[in-house]
């Protein structure tokens, strides 16, 4: 906790957890339980499994989530569309 993630930082929740993670810009990644993702870099992540909601940064770069699919049929991955949230205090 408090520390930045690395690049290619895997988080995955069992079925009864949920997980925030907090991206080096100040947005927000929340997991929902069974859900699998990989952090490739402060910008890009691919949802394996599960449900992932992104609260952005007002001014943040242009967050990229990739939804992965089980085999062509129903989507086993959603990334729920963004939100901008507040705007990061000013440095003192």
């Amino acid at each position: 906790m408090g520390s930045d993630l690395f690049e290619n930082y895997h988080a995955v929740t069992s079925r009864t957890q949920l997980a925030s993670l907090g991206l080096r810009d100040g947005s927000i990644m929340d997991l929902n339980s069974n859900s699998d993702v990989l952090i490739k870099d402060p910008l890009h992540a691919t949802l394996n499994s599960g449900e992932v909601f992104l609260q952005v940064v007002h001014g943040a770069g242009s967050h990229q989530v990739q939804a992965g699919s089980a085999g062509g049929g129903r989507p086993k991955a959603l990334a729920w569309t963004c939100a901008i949230i507040r705007k990061p205090a000013p440095s003192r």
